[in-house]
């Protein structure tokens, strides 16, 4: 998939291609044997529901679960990064002049544990947590700095390859989004370094 989306909107589940109408690839791993005591509530219910109901709610739930920022995954990463904390902290003492940070190609592998808790009524029946494993290969990219704060970024090429596994089984392991973002992509929000100590 080619992706041009707006960097500082992109999700995790827009990289999985998932949204609550298109959960079904996520609904499918989701074994009825590891929600026993799921089921048993739902089929006490004054209105009993079925699995394939409760299943599809779980994978749409979940989906809302990956509205995670991506650009966060990569700050996060950048905050160890000794180039990046030693341009944020010349930038600092001058806030009008811009400072910029190349780095080469690169790698940030992020997990997330994201959580969904299973309710029928008011009743918490079960929490259902998931990992998911994002690994971002960025070709080369340069961050311009002013103030200590990430102003604009100028990527090449980022690929991005994935998982979400539940309980040990993979739910879904695939080569996820190709995003090209041409030219400088100027932060709406400016992204703070923090200092360093």
């Amino acid at each position: 998939m080619n992706a041009t989306a707006n960097l500082e909107e992109l999700t995790v589940a827009d990289l999985f291609a998932l949204s609550r109408e298109n959960s079904a690839k996520l609904a499918a791993g989701l074994d009825a044997k590891d929600f026993k005591e799921i089921q048993e509530e739902a089929k006490g219910l004054s209105a009993p529901v079925a699995w394939n109901d409760l299943r599809t709610e779980m994978a749409g739930v979940m989906t809302d679960a990956l509205d995670t920022k991506v650009i966060g995954g990569w700050v996060a990463a950048w905050q160890k990064c000794k180039e990046v904390k030693e341009t944020a902290e010349k930038s600092r003492g001058a806030a009008t002049t811009p400072f910029s940070c190349n780095l080469l190609e690169h790698t940030i592998d992020s997990t997330l544990h994201p959580y969904v808790n299973v309710f029928l009524g008011s009743k918490l029946v079960q929490k259902v947590d998931f990992e998911v494993m994002l690994s971002t290969e960025i070709d080369a990219l340069l961050l311009n700095f002013m103030g200590g704060c990430i102003v604009s970024i100028q990527p090449g090429r980022c690929e991005w390859s994935g998982s979400i596994a539940m309980q040990g089984v993979q739910l879904i392991d695939r080569k996820l989004a190709q995003l090209e973002l041409p030219g400088r992509v100027v932060l709406k929000e400016p992204i703070m370094v923090a200092e360093q100590h």
